[in-house]
């Protein structure tokens, strides 16, 4: 009984996840073979920073200002996890191992500011 509500809670089958964990399972895979110009420490790090951001992103969005709406909005479920932290830690990795250049520094500001005013 208890882990019926449980599982329930975790939203695993709402409407139109199949399409958030295809594309987020895409992305993670390519931003795991793909390592061109960012070692593996460098992979973990950017995956702890902006996943870190993009939990608290969401829950900024969906839990104090009550912006967005995703399936029950009384409840968090994994599929909004893996688009508010998966998909933006696989296109940042997927982002900087493209570029690699003296403005680096400079493409990752206005990509983050880019991403933030989307």
């Amino acid at each position: 009984m208890y882990w019926n509500g449980v599982v329930e809670r975790l939203n695993l089958t709402a409407k139109g996840s199949w399409f958030i964990y295809l594309t987020g399972s895409i992305l993670l895979y390519f931003s795991i073979t793909t390592t061109k110009n960012i070692s593996r420490n460098e992979w973990i790090l950017l995956c702890g920073m902006v996943g870190f951001y993009g939990w608290l992103i969401n829950i900024v969005i969906f839990y104090i200002f009550d912006l967005l709406d995703s399936g029950d909005s009384s409840i968090g479920g994994i599929p909004d996890y893996f688009m508010f932290i998966v998909g933006p830690v696989t296109i940042a990795i997927l982002f900087l191992n493209r570029y690699k250049s003296p403005t680096k520094l400079i493409r990752v500001i206005l990509f983050s500011l880019l991403s933030f005013g989307h």
